[in-house]
């Protein structure tokens, strides 16, 4: 029965995925998507979770949720202050919040291609500009909590960063400044696991120190962050 409701759901984002986009049909996948994700985290005992996560992995679904983010473009209306609201961008946070079920506590799956090769796609993610320019407020897609899961307690994945996905997570904190969520991520990739059985990636805190000193006016200088707390915040990560 779980079996058939999966492929059910994958037939409903294939053809979401050849067919002509509209709000109501992004509705309607997002509709479906949040069903796949929601069988997963009704899962009773972490045993059933993990055959789930196994079960839509096998079929590809995550391949199919990457392509549907991959091809929703995000365009001025989805990035104003009430985008939010948005058909497109609920759409996507549902598909981030799948691919959060899908992997979250299952290194095997977090492993596999469909999460490593798209990392920069994850990262795009991270950095939605606004609109309009120099606008305040952050179009929120749920990347973040996806990328933390990846990385956490994943030393497989963590030694196989790049300089350049590194570079990635430095301008973050170039670009946008002052808020510690950003240094969450480095931390992720400089030190494996929480406390005195943290494992430290040298390679990789080798580059993050790079990158914060060639930009340190952005990146280690008290005075830009906004207050004491969170400086200390920052220093302590």
């Amino acid at each position: 029965e779980f079996y058939q409701r999966a492929n059910s759901f994958l037939s409903a984002l294939k053809s979401f995925l050849n067919s002509p986009r509209e709000p109501e049909h992004e509705r309607q996948c997002a509709e479906n998507v949040m069903k796949a994700c929601l069988e997963i985290e009704d899962a009773k005992t972490v045993e059933q979770k993990q055959s789930r996560q196994r079960l839509f992995n096998n079929v590809q679904f995550p391949e199919q949720v990457l392509n549907i983010l991959k091809s929703s473009k995000l365009e001025k209306e989805h990035r104003s202050v009430d985008g939010y609201s948005t058909e497109r961008v609920g759409l996507m946070m549902k598909c981030y919040m799948f691919l959060l079920a899908s992997c979250k506590g299952n290194t095997e799956i977090k492993n596999q291609r469909v999460f490593s090769d798209n990392m920069s796609t994850f990262v795009d993610h991270l950095d939605v500009k606004p609109f309009p320019a120099g606008a305040n407020h952050k179009v929120e897609l749920h990347a973040e909590a996806l990328v933390l899961e990846l990385y956490d307690n994943n030393y497989a994945l963590v030694q196989s960063v790049t300089s350049e996905t590194v570079k990635r997570f430095v301008n973050l904190i170039v670009n946008n400044g002052r808020l510690p969520t950003w240094l969450k991520f480095l931390n992720k990739l400089a030190v494996v696991g929480e406390g005195k059985d943290g494992q430290p990636v040298k390679k990789n805190q080798q580059l993050i120190i790079k990158g914060l000193i060639q930009n340190k006016a952005k990146t280690l200088t008290p005075s830009l962050y906004r207050t004491e707390e969170e400086w200390k915040e920052c220093v302590a990560l």
